[in-house]
């Protein structure tokens, strides 16, 4: 059988076989065996951080605080507390060691908030050397070891390139635009001492923490009026916070006198020492302090009253997006009212207060004033809007009055005429005054159970309105020379014929004249012009008392050859 022939070319054998003059060209690749090159899509994704908060608040973080200190244990009450020796803890604050100092105000301030039996705070008389060891910490550690501050010698009034009160508006606003800097963090590096952290020891604890728990632990011991007393006893304290509220002259920016306080610090340090001035603005001595020390209590009020959110009209106050919500006052704007009236009622208070501040400051304080009183229907209508709100308005517009009527009593002749002619302040103050003296809602409703006026519980505001008018009509410098300082006014009965026949009233120049049963009788009245209208529904109110009667008869006067 014959085997088929096959071709044995391209086979190793027959390769070897092969001829050697015959050369055999090496395998070509085809082009169709070569792989295609892969092509890549080219995007640009920038980098993003994915925010998880709403408003800046991070509501996941916060729930999970909350969870974690729900799950504490609870403050033990101050039966299981056992015997704390206050000496103990006084020695711990005076020797400086973090722990022990931890520990001593860890313990005040929990003891601060206790009531004791008897409704009776942490009372502060039985521990003498507690209040000078707190102040002692609270220079050292905001101004440092040698930084204790001198009486200035040149009064501040007299320099009013340092009368820059900055509101606390601006302060809360220049906080958070330092807050949200693009460069807060590079800021906080350069300043350690200020923002925390160590180039040598690392991150440590921030001085301005130390400071704001010693002003917490003082506020607190302020509330209780059994410790107002030892509280301004120490007048150094008093010296020491205020000098905490100033802001730095040297500075172009705005920055806190302290070296170790921020600017949201500060917003901080000023609620603490409005809380403390308001707990103890009846019973601190002025002559005691130092001389710099009334101009910064000043400033601070005015910071709070100048400020655009708080000298506003009651309607203005209430916000858009709670309007179903029933509308009291502010609470921040009521603070401070009630901290000003009663530090600037004694009249002592009141001559150093015309003395050292300057007459510009004085007005526009006073201007404040004016612009937080009622103006419209609506204003009324909300300060009347129900009986739960009805007695917190009328406590806040009896702070605003009775802190017109100081800022008047204080003010020297010139600025009383100033005052008097400051456009629709007379009209808007006599509004308010026959509002709650009628006790008639704008809608037609009586708020008022008695029609007599010896019955009408508003009447306090009233009397208060009329005095501050008396004031500015007589224009007289009450602490002048020769004025008799024997009989205390205090803000109320100012305006008595037994009072100005004392002398109480020094009446000169054009405002000057006639003297008939204690009360001016030439020239014209404040309220000569609407003589008419409140003859019928002032002076012949039912149930008028005759020291209010004597005086809107002195405001209503139709004189002689004198006038405003």
């Amino acid at each position: 059988m014959e085997l088929p022939i096959a071709s044995l070319e391209g086979t190793p054998s027959a390769s070897h076989h092969q001829s050697p003059s015959r050369s055999v060209a090496p395998p070509t690749e085809s082009p169709s065996s070569t792989l295609p090159m892969p092509r890549h899509k080219i995007e640009y994704r920038p980098l993003a951080r994915p925010l998880g908060t709403y408003g800046g608040r991070n509501f996941q973080y916060l729930d999970q605080q909350r969870e974690h200190a729900q799950s504490r244990r609870t403050i033990r009450p101050v039966d299981e507390w056992g015997e704390v020796e206050v000496d103990s803890l006084i020695m711990s604050l005076r020797s400086r060691i973090g722990v022990e100092m931890s520990y001593a105000l860890t313990t005040l301030n929990l003891l601060s908030t206790i009531t004791f039996p008897g409704n009776q705070g942490f009372p502060l008389k039985h521990c003498e050397d507690l209040l000078v060891v707190l102040t002692d910490l609270l220079e050292e550690t905001a101004f440092g070891d040698d930084n204790q501050e001198e009486p200035e010698t040149v009064l501040p009034k007299q320099s009013l390139s340092r009368w820059r009160i900055v509101t606390h508006h601006e302060l809360t606003r220049q906080a958070a635009n330092q807050a949200s800097s693009l460069f807060a963090a590079l800021e906080e590096k350069s300043d350690p001492q200020r923002f925390g952290g160590d180039s040598v020891w690392g991150s440590r604890e921030r001085a301005g923490d130390l400071v704001l728990t010693v002003l917490n632990l003082i506020r607190n011991l302020s509330i209780w009026p059994e410790n107002h007393e030892p509280l301004s006893d120490e007048p150094r304290l008093i010296d020491v916070v205020m000098r905490l509220c100033t802001t730095s002259p040297t500075t172009p920016k705005l920055q806190a006198s302290s070296p170790v306080l921020t600017l949201t610090d500060l917003t901080k340090v000023h609620d603490h020492a409005l809380t403390i001035m308001a707990n103890l603005a009846g019973s601190v001595k002025l002559p005691l302090l130092l001389p710099q020390t009334l101009p910064r209590i000043f400033k601070l009020f005015s910071s709070y009253l100048k400020s655009p959110n708080i000298a506003i009209p009651p309607v203005q106050t209430v916000n858009s997006d709670h309007r179903n919500q029933t509308p009291f006052p502010p609470p921040t704007a009521d603070l401070a009212l009630e901290a000003f009236s009663r530090f600037a009622q004694p009249d002592d208070h009141r001559s150093l207060i015309a003395k050292a501040i300057p007459q510009e400051e004085i007005f526009a304080l006073f201007e404040a004033l004016v612009h937080m009183l009622p103006m419209t229907n609506d204003d009324y209508t909300i300060m009347v809007l129900s009986s739960a709100v009805l007695e917190p308005w009328v406590a806040y517009a009896e702070r605003i009055v009775l802190s017109l009527y100081n800022l008047a009593f204080l003010a020297p002749p010139a600025l009383k005429k100033r005052m008097r002619k400051f456009p629709g302040f007379v009209s808007v103050l006599m509004r308010l005054i026959r509002f709650y003296m009628k006790g008639v809602r704008p809608d037609g409703v009586s708020f008022v159970q008695a029609p007599s006026f010896e019955k009408n519980g508003f009447g306090i505001i009233c009397r208060r309105g009329v005095e501050t008018l008396k004031v500015l009509d007589d224009g007289a410098d009450l602490f002048a020379e020769g004025v008799d300082d024997s009989v205390p006014t205090f803000g109320i009965g100012y305006g008595e014929p037994e009072a100005l026949s004392r002398g109480r009233v020094a009446s000169s120049g054009a405002d000057a004249g006639v003297k008939q049963n204690g009360i001016d009788a030439a020239g014209w009245g404040l309220l000569a012009g609407d003589w008419e209208d409140l003859v019928e529904k002032v002076l012949c109110k039912d149930g008028m008392e005759d020291v209010l009667f004597a005086q809107m008869e002195s405001l209503l006067r139709l004189g002689g050859d004198g006038c405003l």
